[in-house]
């Protein structure tokens, strides 16, 4: 399950779209790379990948628009 807070990001990176999901690659504050994500133009989460490279965000941003990612987020 995953928290639902917001992380600041320093730089905005890419964005992914396919119907109504959308994604997001950033870094934060602390050079970490990261993915938020969105459905129906609603924020759902975000998500930080400490330790691995701008194409390991960027890769799960594509699958969560393409449907291969799924988020379990906790109400």
């Amino acid at each position: 399950m995953i928290d639902r807070k917001i992380i600041h990001a320093e730089k905005l990176l890419s964005a992914y779209m396919q119907d109504n999901l959308r994604a997001e690659t950033f870094v934060d504050t602390n050079g970490n790379f990261g993915a938020r994500f969105y459905k129906d133009n609603v924020w759902q989460t975000d998500e930080i990948y400490e330790g691995h490279s701008e194409t390991y965000a960027e890769s799960a941003a594509e699958n969560y628009v393409l449907g291969v990612k799924s988020l379990y987020i906790r109400s």
